[in-house]
């Protein structure tokens, strides 16, 4: 196997397996574990897979220059929502939304650097 396969492998590996369990221990084991405590509530079980998915997604727009597929997502994504997260009562919800997002997006990045071989490179994307 070619070195840049290889690196493709790792940095989506990272981005979808190793993030899933930093993920699940950040948000499942300690935020939403904290957020059941207060309204006694259950997770939902698909947030698992569809984190899996979105960092994939999330990667895949890194790597071929195209990061605004991310942001469609993020805004799909609130679009959706919006209504219910608007209400007072939902605040939590909604900021555990928020920082799951945000740390999917940096793990998708961190993802996609080790699979372009430019781990934390910054790049210039003037087209």
């Amino acid at each position: 196997m070619s070195t840049e396969a290889e690196y493709l492998i790792y940095g989506f590996l990272f981005s979808t397996v190793i993030s899933t369990a930093v993920m699940y221990i950040l948000i499942n084991c300690i935020a939403w574990k904290y957020y059941l405590k207060m309204v006694q509530k259950n997770a939902k079980p698909l947030t698992v897979p569809l984190g899996i998915a979105e960092r994939a997604l999330y990667t895949t727009g890194f790597l071929i220059g195209l990061p605004e597929i991310i942001s469609i997502w993020l805004a799909l994504k609130v679009a959706v929502r919006w209504s219910v997260w608007n209400h007072k009562n939902r605040r939590n919800t909604y900021n555990l939304f928020l920082i799951g997002n945000a740390l999917s997006v940096l793990l998708s990045y961190l993802g996609a650097s080790i699979a372009a071989q430019e781990f934390l490179t910054f790049h210039n994307n003037s087209r």
